[in-house]
């Protein structure tokens, strides 16, 4: 394993007492609760596939698959959450504008699953 897979593990792994400890809230809410979400996006994993021009990791995707699985293995539903905000990331549609307006903020990927997620939500109701 290399150095930067290395280090993506490490972070991914620091983020299991997190999940854990916000699992009940998420639960409540409906959603991925804030303080994970935080969390996601200062370890810098919702960029796992994108490019380094972007401030991605250009994580394969076999690697960036069993992230998904580890952090799902914390938590089903975060996990879930996970795979759709930071895929959504790496679609041409947020790379592209992202390189249009030069903004590359982790934020807008919490916003768009956060979107997502209320969405989800108010249709199964």
């Amino acid at each position: 394993m290399n150095e930067k897979i290395e280090r993506i593990w490490e972070r991914t792994r620091a983020l299991r007492p997190i999940i854990e400890a916000h699992r009940a809230e998420g639960d409540g809410l409906h959603r991925l609760p804030d303080a994970i979400a935080r969390a996601f996006a200062e370890a810098n994993v919702y960029r796992l596939l994108l490019p380094k021009e972007f401030g991605g990791e250009e994580l394969d995707p076999i690697t960036y698959y069993d992230v998904v699985e580890e952090i799902s293995s914390y938590d089903g539903s975060v996990g879930w959450n996970f795979s759709i905000g930071s895929s959504r990331v790496a679609s041409p549609g947020p790379a592209a504008s992202t390189k249009q307006n030069g903004s590359a903020s982790p934020a807008s990927s919490i916003t768009a699953m956060r979107s997502a997620s209320l969405k989800l939500v108010l249709r199964s109701r």
